[in-house]
């Protein structure tokens, strides 16, 4: 009976070993948002690069606090001077609305325009990280700004196609 008891557990303990593996399966690990990322916002209208235009790539610094694998992310962006928040779904994160408060402001320096001013801004965004890159879109769907000319009026916002691609490297 002993010896049959004993058999039974060692072809119990055996097949549990076999099935279970030794941790070779290939799990997803998700990258964690967290640290201080440096980098540019390119200003797009539509296809267009605005740096054409003389608009200057905006500098910005975006900070977050999130654990590996979080859903819920906030991203601190110093230029806006506002928190943004979004899901994370691994590597790529959406953001929730952006919506200015009627004292926020994006200040754009450009050689052809001077200071452009956007105001009452009303966007969407999303990013992707990759090790230490972060790659981020905010297409603006409202707001005003300081800019007209004989060639341009970008008063209001609405149907520009007004987009902020950015590059960062987490430092």
């Amino acid at each position: 009976m002993k010896i049959k008891f004993m058999s039974f557990t060692f072809a119990a303990a055996t097949a549990a070993v076999l099935l279970s593996g030794c941790g070779d399966d290939k799990e997803t690990v998700c990258p964690t948002i967290a640290g201080e990322y440096v980098g540019t916002h390119k200003v797009y209208l539509g296809a267009l690069d605005a740096s054409t235009l003389g608009v200057t790539p905006i500098e910005d610094t975006l900070s977050a606090d999130n654990a590996a694998g979080a859903t819920d992310i906030e991203l601190f962006t110093a230029v806006i001077n506002m928190d943004l928040t979004g899901k994370a779904n691994c590597n790529t994160v959406a953001l929730d609305s952006v919506i200015f408060g009627p004292n926020d402001s994006l200040v754009i320096p450009s050689e052809t325009f001077g200071q452009v001013i956007i105001k009452e801004v009303r966007a969407g965004g999303s990013g992707t990280i990759n090790g230490n890159k972060l790659t981020t879109s905010l297409k603006i769907k409202k707001g005003k700004t300081n800019i007209k000319t004989d060639l341009i009026d970008l008063r209001d916002l609405s149907g520009k196609n007004l987009e902020l691609k950015g590059s960062f490297t987490l430092q």
